[in-house]
Parts: structure tokens; sequence; C-alpha cells
């Protein structure tokens, strides 16, 4: 008797299990984003100092040159290799008096204070990375050899003076 009572038990429960139908299903999705890639740049004065052109080596056309600012590059969310373009526009510095001086300079970018030149010259080329790249250049001036001829005959003034437009453009 305990023997049919436990098959009639197990009959019922199998009964159960196999009997108890889906009374529904759904589906969920999954919604995910990488967001627009974007690039900014900037430019920014690290010294307003006043450099004297005749006796600081640093100016002189074999010195480092004089740092006198950076530009950073910042990219976001860049899907492939871009290269850019950074462009120097400037002219020699100048007193601005009623008779005008004009002193040769050039530009210098260098990867750090202390690297070797990277580039010197009216542009420079570099590739941003994939990813979120940061590229960074300190900017020097220093004189060619006409300014140094020139700085040797020039009267004395705070007021030389020149303005470097640094612009970015992709290749």
């Amino acid at each position: 008797m305990k023997k049919i009572a436990v098959l009639i038990i197990a009959l019922i429960m199998v009964t159960t299990i196999l009997s108890a139908a889906a009374v529904g299903s759904g589906a969920l999705n999954v919604f995910g984003l990488i967001g627009v890639g974007g690039v900014s740049f900037s430019v920014n004065q690290t010294s307003s100092t006043r450099i004297n052109l005749k006796t600081n080596t640093d100016i002189q056309p074999a010195g480092n040159g004089v740092v006198i600012g950076n530009w950073v590059f910042s990219g976001t969310n860049q899907g492939s290799e871009v290269e850019y373009t950074v462009a120097y526009t400037y002219s020699p510095m100048s007193n601005g008096g009623s008779e005008p001086v004009s002193i040769a300079y050039e530009v210098v970018e260098y990867l750090d204070t202390a690297a070797t030149v990277k580039a010197s010259g009216t542009t420079t080329v570099f590739t941003a990375a994939v990813g979120n790249p940061q590229v960074t250049r300190n900017i020097a001036v220093r004189l060619t050899a006409a300014g140094v001829t020139t700085v040797a005959s020039a009267p004395a003034s705070e007021n030389y003076n020149s303005t470097i437009t640094i612009a970015l453009t992709s290749n």
C-alpha cells in the first residue's frame, strides 16, 4: 500500500510539472552609447617677462630659446588616427616707434623644456592616436642671425613686441 501511495504521489507531481505551461515571455533591449568624438586645442601664455635681447644667451641663435608658452591638443573618442598641422604666423619684433626697428626671430617647438628641438619654422605636423590622445608642445623663441645684427644697433626700448598666432588644421 505504501508503494501505491508513493507511486500516486509521484504520478501527481510529474503530471503537475508537465502540465505547467508558459504564461508569457518578453524581451529586453540593451542600449549603449559611445559619445561623438571631439578635439580641443588651446594656446597658453606661460611667461610675459620681457627678454633681454642683448644679454640673454638663451635668446641667441645658438641658445635653446626662451619658452613663452605652449599649446595643448586633446581628443576624445577618436576612431582613427588623424594627422594635424600646426601653423605659426608671426612678424619680426618691432618697437613701433616713429622709426620702427624690426628684429627677426624664429619659433622653436619643444616636446618639453629639456628635449631637443622638435621643430622650428612656420609649421609642424603630428598624428593624433586612436582613443583619447593628448599632445603638448612648449613654444620658445630665439633670434636669427639677422636679428642679432639688428639688436646690436637698435635703440634701447621696452616696447619690442610681436604676436605669434598658432592655428591647428586637420590634414
